[in-house]
């Protein structure tokens, strides 16, 4: 997400929200992770972001979940 140019709660002020995976509506964490587990690490994926007032498309790729 980091890397797609998305912001967190972390950069202050109001989060993205992820809409859609691949045109598929998410509304909770849960249907995030249940969409973004049928690709791979390597595939790329468009996501529906809101930021405040705009909607806008990003292409991102699958990257391994960082160890911690």
């Amino acid at each position: 997400a980091d890397q797609a140019g998305l912001r967190g709660l972390e950069a202050g002020g109001v989060p993205d929200v992820i809409l859609e995976v691949n045109g598929v509506p998410v509304q909770s964490f849960e249907d995030l992770l249940r969409e973004v587990r049928r690709h791979q690490v390597g595939d790329r994926i468009r996501l529906s972001v809101r930021r405040g007032g705009e909607v806008f498309q990003v292409e991102v790729e699958l990257a391994p979940f960082p160890e911690r």
